[in-house]
Order: structure tokens, then C-alpha cells, then sequence
């Protein structure tokens, strides 16, 4: 019999660089079979050589999600962790002070980074009945307007009530609820509405928080099945971005699929730093690109040299740097410097595989064409393909460096295996 190939490695980047959390699937077998340990290490990503800062864990029962589990349940271990989210508790730019695990649990743990102490377990109930409600996706944003004059950072998780999208904004110095945003519905999705077709269309859920470029206020991206619901800091919805492409054919494993039928398979949603680029999982191997501020699609990423792999590889992490020097030299060639299309990105996307890319694209949105042509619009181009040199090892992670992100690329290791 074929075993499945190991759950790749959850991990999270402080935004500034400074610190790499790791979760790594075989930390956290224990000996009982409701009880398990979850292990976070998190690593110095200054450094060449990066070394252990710290280390933080927890005993988990893991019958709290809903029943007894298998304990011969592979996907058991390998689903504790299912995001893990830094934040900073005032600029982008500073130190890290929290970190926060969303579990298979349906629980959001945050520790104190200065302590090195569990300080809030988050667990959304319904009001009457006190069931739990549906974890999909947390975010966070450190440097808006009104978060600073509130006095703190936010936790943002976006959850699910029957049919309904919620998004939860919690306090992350208190743990307490401070606002609930509502953020459509299953049923707006085109697709059957029966509990079947509602449970499928709950995995495509997942949500990004960023600044906005025109307002420099909070803006909220919410991905469901086949539309990014875009909304301002108030929760008012500012646009419906669609998620299928104009040229695109039919096909059911691009109409829908960023891997949902995989536990392990992340839904990405992720705005760039400034606030001008957005970017959402498309298929399991691919990533759709809006310009936020025209509203409108930039094109897809395609994960390219997959076909050595097997069906089960999916985009892992995405990182997003504004490219200043081919910027300004593509303005320069244009002579007009307020062609915001000109803007060039550079993305960098690591795949369950091992193997990272990085790619160059920019703001021009797609223009239309006629429908006789049945291809997806590519907006990206292929700059270097990076694997590991060791057989031994696989890469886990790359990203941006915190200080010379413009010549320095960090890349994370990862035995084969874990």
C-alpha cells in the first residue's frame, strides 16, 4: 500500500524578518491517544545560520474538536496546526509580540513572545446552544489608522455559522471578541446548497488583512469558492472580485480548486505590503492576482516544473516584495511616473514539494479578449526555480530578507520526512 507522503511544515515570518516559526508534524506524537504535544520553535531569521530563539508548546486534547478520534488517524498529528500568524502590537516594522496557532481544534492559541507564556485560548461558541463554530483563516494588521488610535492590534478569524461568513475581530492583548463583521454567505456562491455542496465550499474560505494604498485604512479580502469579497475598514463591502478568469475553459480542477479535498492544503489570500497587489490561491498549483485599486484581475501564477511531482503538491507559502529597481527603470522607459501598471512585483512561491520560484509580475490588468480564446492569461514570468542541494532535506520556506530584501532571499530547511 502507497502511504501518503508526509504533511509539509507549517510556517510563519514575522513581518519584520526577524523571527521564523516552524511546526514541524512529527513534534507532536505523544503516547496517549487523545493527548498530544504541539511544539512551535522559532528560530532567529537574522541570521545565516539561523538558531533557536525559543521554543513553545502545549498539551492538546483532541477530542475537543468534535468527537472521539482515530488514533490510527494520519491526519491526527499532521493537523494540529493549521496556520501560524505573528503580530506585532504596534508598527509592521517592529518586533514581534504575539504568535498565534489556529488548531484542527477549532481554537486559536496566543502566546506572549515576552513571556514565553500561553496567555489566551480563543474558542468561538455560538451564542444559545454553545456549539463550536467553524476556524478557517486568521490575519492580522499592525499598522492602520484606527487600530492605533484604539490602542492595540487586532486578531482577525474568519468563521463559519450554519451558512454565514463572520469575521471575528478579537483584542489580542485581552482575547476578547470586539467586533463581529459579517462576510457573505455559502449561498452566494454559484454552486448547489445542499450540506454537501455548503461543506465544500466552507474549505475555499480564507481571509487577508491589509492597509489600504488610497484611504490607508484597514481593508478585509475574504476568498470563497468562486469570488473575493473585498470590504473597508467598517465591513461595508467595496467590490465582488470574481475568481474565475474571462478566457478560461471550464475545467473542474481550475473553477474551483486551491486542493481542497487535501486537510493539509492552505487556502491563500495575501495583499502586498503596500496594499496595491492581491493575491488568492486559484487551483492547488496556481494563484490569481488582482490590482486592488482598478478592482480587476492582474492575470495567474502557475506553479511551473511540477511534473515530477505527484497530484497531491500544492502552494505551501507565498511572500510578495515591491521590486524598486525595475520599477523605477520601467518608469523611467515610459516617462510617467504616476502608471501605477508599472509597478513590478517580485513573488516568491514555495511549493509541499521542496521547491521554491520566484517570479516577476506587475499591476496591468487583463484586457479583454475574445472568447474564442481558451487559455489562462499568465501575468507572471518565471526569473529561478530553487531545490535543495541534500537529499536529506527539503525547502520548507523561502522569503524575503528583513534587511536587504532586494539581494537576499532566506531560505528555510526542512528534513525530509517531518
Amino acid at each position: 500500500m502507497t502511504m501518503a507522503p508526509p504533511p509539509p511544515s507549517i510556517t510563519a515570518i514575522s513581518t519584520d524578518g526577524s523571527l521564523l516559526a516552524v511546526h514541524t508534524p512529527s513534534t507532536t506524537l505523544i503516547s496517549t491517544s487523545t493527548k498530544k504535544r504541539l511544539v512551535i520553535r522559532c528560530y532567529d531569521a537574522s541570521l545565516s545560520y539561523g538558531a533557536v530563539r525559543f521554543t513553545l508548546s502545549t498539551n492538546m486534547d483532541t477530542t475537543k474538536g468534535g468527537g472521539e478520534q482515530n488514533e490510527n488517524d494520519a491526519s491526527l498529528s499532521s493537523s494540529l496546526v493549521k496556520q501560524l500568524l505573528f503580530i506585532s502590537s504596534s508598527s509592521k516594522e517592529a518586533p514581534p509580540s504575539h504568535l498565534c496557532a489556529m488548531t484542527s481544534q477549532n481554537q486559536i492559541l496566543v502566546w506572549d513572545l515576552n513571556r514565553g507564556v500561553l496567555i489566551h485560548t480563543i474558542e468561538p461558541f455560538l451564542p444559545k446552544d454553545g456549539k463550536r463554530m467553524t476556524l478557517h483563516s486568521i490575519a492580522s494588521s499592525s499598522s492602520s489608522k484606527e487600530e492605533e488610535e484604539e490602542g492595540g492590534a487586532s486578531l482577525y478569524a474568519l468563521i463559519t455559522r450554519k451558512d454565514k461568513v463572520i469575521m471575528y475581530e478579537y483584542s489580542i492583548e485581552h482575547g476578547k471578541l470586539v467586533r463581529k463583521i459579517k462576510s457573505g454567505s455559502l449561498e452566494d456562491d454559484d454552486d448547489d446548497d445542499d450540506e454537501d455542496a455548503m461543506g465544500k465550499k466552507a474549505t475555499y474560505l480564507g481571509v487577508a488583512v491589509g492597509t489600504s494604498s488610497l484611504t490607508h485604512n484597514t481593508i478585509y479580502a475574504v476568498r470563497h469558492a468562486d469570488h473575493i469579497r473585498l470590504m473597508d475598514h467598517v465591513g461595508n463591502k467595496l467590490k465582488k472580485l470574481s475568481l474565475s478568469l474571462d478566457d478560461d475553459e471550464e475545467e473542474e480542477g481550475d473553477k474551483r480548486g486551491h486542493g481542497a479535498n487535501s486537510g493539509n492544503t492552505p487556502v491563500i489570500v495575501q495583499f502586498s505590503h503596500d496594499g496595491k497587489l492581491l493575491i488568492a490561491s486559484y487551483s492547488s498549483t496556481s494563484l490569481v492576482l488582482f490590482n486592488v485599486e482598478k478592482e480587476k484581475q492582474c492575470g495567474i501564477i502557475q506553479l511551473s516544473d511540477t511534473q515530477h511531482s505527484d497530484i497531491s503538491t500544492f502552494i505551501q507559502n507565498v511572500d510578495i516584495l515591491l521590486d524598486t529597481t525595475t520599477t523605477t527603470k520601467m518608469k523611467s522607459e515610459t516617462d510617467n511616473d504616476d502608471d501605477d501598471d508599472d509597478e513590478a512585483y517580485t513573488v516568491v512561491l514555495t511549493s509541499s514539494n521542496g521547491i521554491a520560484q520566484l517570479y516577476q509580475t506587475t499591476l496591468s490588468t487583463l484586457k479583454k479578449k475574445k472568447k474564442k480564446k481558451k487559455k489562462k492569461q499568465i501575468c507572471a514570468t518565471t526569473i529561478c526555480t530553487f531545490k535543495s542541494s541534500s537529499e536529506w532535506m527539503n525547502i520548507g520556506r523561502i522569503h524575503f530578507h528583513s534587511v536587504k530584501s532586494d539581494t537576499k532571499l532566506v531560505v528555510t530547511l526542512v528534513p525530509h520526512g517531518s
